[in-house]
C-alpha cells in the first residue's frame, strides 16, 4: 500500500501523510476510504464463484414420504414423521451426511427434551479437532495478545481448563524472557523461554518462539512488563456430549471435524424432541479461478 499513497500525495500536494492518519500510525476517515479504494480496484467480478449459502443444505421431514431420501437417514425406536419428526424417549435418529458442521432446528413446538450426541460413533469430547485455544490476554498496558498463536495438539485428547504462562527474568539487552506454564486442572506443563520452541509436559500444548510480542509490544506503548507478568488462555469445546433443548432456537451440535463423509447421531435421554429440519454446512474445499488472479 506505500506505493498507492505516495502516488496519491503527490498528486495532491496540499494534502500530507499526517492529513490521512489520526495517530501517526492508523489511518482516519479519509486515509480509511483511501485504502478502500486502493484495495478494491483489484477486485474482480467470477461468475463462477457461488454463494457460501449454496454450500449449506437442509433435510426437510416434511419432504420426506414413503421413506424417500432415507437412505442417509436412519430412525430408531419410537419417532413419528409428518411435517415434522418427533423422537420419543430413547429413540434415536443417525445421518450419513458430507461436511463439517451440523445444525439442528427444532419445532416450536418443542418441550424441554435431553440429547445425546455421537460423532462417528463416539462423544464430541473424543473429537480433537472439536476443541480450541482462546486469543492469549493482551501485553502490559497494551492491547495486542501478548502471544500470536498458541497451538494445540491433533493427536492428544484436550483437556478444558484456563491456564496460566507467567513470564521473569525479562532481559531488555538481550531480549530474552523465560516462563513457566501452568493449567487449571494438570497443573504445572513445563518452563521455557523465547529463544526456543516450546512443548508442554502433556505434550497438548505448543507455541512457537516467534509468536511472543512482549519486546514488540513495550517499544510501542513505551512501558516496561513487570517481572511474573501472567498472560492467561483456555481451551474451550465447540460441542457438547449432551444438550438440553427448550425452545425452537437453531443449535449447533458441532463445527470443526473433517470435511468429508461422516455419520452423526442423536439420541434422546429424556423427554420428545420434535425436529423441523436438519442443517448441514459443507464447505468447498477447492475455490475455481477460471482464469482470474
Amino acid at each position: 500500500m506505500r506505493k498507492p499513497w505516495e502516488d496519491f500525495i503527490s498528486l495532491n500536494p496540499q494534502i500530507n501523510i499526517k492529513s490521512l492518519l489520526k495517530d501517526g500510525v492508523h489511518p482516519n476517515k479519509l486515509g480509511n476510504e483511501l485504502l478502500a479504494y486502493c484495495i478494491l480496484q483489484h477486485f474482480k467480478y467470477n461468475p463462477h464463484l457461488q454463494f457460501i449459502n449454496s454450500n449449506i443444505y437442509d433435510i426437510h421431514f416434511k419432504d420426506i414420504e414413503n421413506n424417500q431420501s432415507m437412505n442417509e437417514l436412519k430412525l430408531k425406536g419410537g419417532n413419528k414423521l409428518t411435517n415434522n419428526l418427533e423422537l420419543r424417549k430413547d429413540s434415536e435418529l443417525s445421518l450419513n451426511f458430507v461436511g463439517n458442521r451440523v445444525d439442528i432446528i427444532p419445532s416450536y413446538e418443542n418441550k424441554d427434551s435431553e440429547i445425546e450426541i455421537l460423532i462417528n460413533g463416539i462423544n464430541p469430547s473424543d473429537v480433537p479437532s472439536l476443541y480450541y485455544i482462546t486469543r492469549p490476554t493482551s501485553n502490559f498496558k497494551m492491547w495486542w495478545p501478548a502471544i500470536k498463536r498458541v497451538s494445540l495438539s491433533k493427536n492428544k485428547s484436550p483437556i478444558i481448563q484456563k491456564y496460566t504462562l507467567e513470564i521473569f527474568n525479562i532481559d531488555r539487552e538481550t531480549k530474552t524472557f523465560s516462563f513457566k506454564l501452568y493449567g487449571g486442572n494438570s497443573g504445572f506443563e513445563g518452563e521455557g523461554n523465547n529463544k526456543e520452541n516450546f512443548l508442554s509436559n502433556s505434550k497438548l500444548i505448543s507455541i512457537n518462539k516467534n509468536d511472543f510480542t512482549i519486546f514488540q509490544s513495550e517499544r510501542i506503548s513505551k512501558k516496561e512488563t513487570p517481572e511474573n507478568f501472567k498472560v492467561f488462555f483456555e481451551i474451550k469445546s465447540l460441542a457438547k456430549d449432551t444438550i438440553i433443548i427448550s425452545n425452537s432456537n437453531q443449535i449447533t451440535l458441532f463445527k470443526g471435524i473433517e470435511n468429508e463423509l461422516n455419520n452423526v447421531v442423536i439420541k434422546v435421554n429424556e423427554g420428545r424432541l420434535l425436529l423441523d429440519k436438519i442443517r448441514i454446512y459443507k464447505p468447498q474445499k477447492t475455490m475455481p479461478n477460471n482464469g482470474y488472479k
